[in-house]
């Protein structure tokens, strides 16, 4: 800057793809698939540069059918604002932004064919925490989350399910804190925002 005259480039971040193989390349990734071969020749000596540990195998599709709608990606893609998040068990997430918080409330849905409310409930809270996870990251939520999860009354599945909230997202690039459940079933959080704010 102090050699040149402006206006001039002073620092230009890298492309695309190599901010996807530095940022996005983790052991969480089981293999990328690429439907162009340059891409994919581009993608695996970026790999190569950046000496990762563990490359993640690439896989060219070659398939007459797109990539989008071979592996169903614009569904999801249109459904990742939708405020309620479906679980597999049949429960469901319900996602509310306000100016103040993130508020996550966990709901139980048709999931109550276990005999032992408690044992449903933690199976639940389970499922819901990874999604919840799998939210904060997909739609890049930062600032104070409270998540409501589905009441429990022993203190050891209490703890199962603060330990495994923190291993859900301990793959996230954002930095998380977290507060100690409390009895009612409420779970503090703040959550790093690593993109830009979205205007939705």
């Amino acid at each position: 800057a102090a050699a040149g005259r402006g206006p001039a480039l002073l620092h230009q971040e890298a492309d695309l793809l190599l901010r996807t193989v530095r940022d996005l390349c983790s052991d969480q990734i089981e293999e990328v698939v690429i439907d162009d071969p340059g891409i994919a020749q581009k993608f695996g000596q970026y790999q190569q540069d950046l000496m990762l540990q563990d490359p993640q195998p690439i896989r060219l599709h070659d398939a007459k059918s797109s990539l989008f709608l071979e592996f169903g990606v614009e569904p999801q893609i249109d459904s990742i604002y939708d405020r309620k998040v479906p679980l597999a068990s049949g429960g469901s997430l319900v996602i509310d932004e306000t100016e103040a918080l993130v508020a996550i409330d966990v709901n139980s849905g048709s999931n109550t064919s276990e005999k032992d409310l408690e044992s449903t409930a933690l199976h639940t809270n389970l499922e819901a925490a990874r999604e919840i996870a799998r939210q904060l990251h997909l739609r890049d939520i930062g600032g104070v989350v409270v998540c409501d999860f589905i009441d429990m009354v022993e203190e050891q599945n209490r703890q199962v399910l603060e330990e495994s909230f923190r291993e859900f997202v301990r793959h996230d690039r954002a930095k998380t804190w977290f507060a100690k459940l409390s009895r009612f079933g409420l779970l503090e959080l703040t959550r790093q925002r690593i993109g830009v704010s979205k205007d939705r």
